[in-house]
């Protein structure tokens, strides 16, 4: 009988590229240099097939032009007005700076027949100090399915506020695309005003 020695070196990597099998398509980057205000949107429009079954999207310090909470959508690419009908869920875990306030908040998501874009981000003060970054992931699931909906999750931490008090804040996000048209496009926005700065890296996940 073989014991660990043996077999600890027996990995398997035939399947995988990079860290766990997750394989690098693209990025957007806003640098928080740029004279401009930034960025209206970051979008990936290319790449999302059926190449792979799972897509992650890792965002890193993203940053708002003013207090704004961070958003996506998503599209088939023939409809170019990212308004896909969506239903989602999101909780929050706050922790105010100065030990005032600490706990946990459900929050209504879009109802079944919502096509706005999905909030995932608690609001940012952004540029008004100099702590206003969050980072997270985004996973959307089959979105190359013509037979399924598309269901997504996100977790987003960072530094949140509300009125004047600093906030870290994780958000915790989920809900599905009610559509079973292929989904070739994901835009990433602000409710308001644009990316001040930040980086979004776009993942297939090996079958």
């Amino acid at each position: 009988m073989a014991d660990y020695k043996d077999i600890k070196y027996n990995v398997d990597y035939s399947e995988t590229s990079g860290a766990g099998g997750l394989i690098k398509i693209t990025s957007n980057h806003q640098a928080t240099t740029d004279s401009d205000d930034g960025a209206a949107a970051m979008d990936f429009t290319t790449g999302i097939d059926s190449t792979y079954d799972v897509y992650m999207f890792q965002l890193q310090g993203c940053i708002p032009v003013g207090t704004n909470a961070l958003q996506f959508q998503v599209d088939t690419g023939t409809n170019t007005n990212y308004n896909i009908t969506n239903t989602s869920v999101r909780n929050s875990y706050y922790h105010a700076n100065d030990d005032g306030q600490v706990g946990h908040s459900g929050h209504e998501g879009s109802n079944d027949s919502d096509t706005n874009f999905c909030t995932i981000g608690t609001p940012q003060k952004g540029s008004s100090f100099n702590r206003g970054a969050v980072s997270g992931y985004v996973i959307l699931y089959n979105p190359s399915s013509t037979v399924f909906e598309k269901h997504w999750l996100a977790k987003i931490s960072g530094a949140g506020a509300a009125g004047s008090a600093h906030f870290v804040e994780d958000y915790e996000t989920a809900g599905y695309f009610q559509t079973t048209t292929a989904l070739t496009r994901v835009r990433f926005k602000y409710n308001t005003n644009d990316f001040i700065g930040g980086r979004i890296t776009m993942f297939g996940l090996v079958k």
